[in-house]
This record gives structure tokens, sequence and C-alpha cells, in this order.
């Protein structure tokens, strides 16, 4: 379509934007699933650090 709000891109062009927003969704998935890495391993992290201090109070309730 072409009028006042619309333009007409060349098939040369639709590729190269394609190309480009393809590189920006993969960068923007390959981000998201790092973030979501990092939030299972704090979870994680702050579990085991959880778990690490009960024991570390047990020891010290076993030994006194």
């Amino acid at each position: 379509m072409q009028g006042q709000r619309f333009f007409k891109m060349s098939e040369e062009a639709i590729i190269v934007v394609q190309d480009d927003l393809a590189h920006d969704l993969k960068e923007l998935a390959a981000r998201e699933e790092i973030t979501r890495l990092m939030q299972e391993f704090e979870a994680h992290d702050i579990d085991t650090s959880v778990k690490l201090d009960a024991y570390e109070l047990d020891q010290r309730k076993q030994t006194t």
C-alpha cells in the first residue's frame, strides 16, 4: 500500500528489516534465558544459604 502514512518498500529492504528483527529477537531471547537462569541460581543460592545456616546452628547446639 502507498498513501499518506504508508511507504512502499523494496523486496531487498524488506529482507534487511526481517534479518534485523530476527537478530534482535534472538538476542532478546538469549537475554531472557540468561535472566531466567540467573534467577534460578539466586533462588538455589538462597536456599543453600538457609540450609547451611540451619546446619551450622544445629552443629553449635550439638557441641554445647
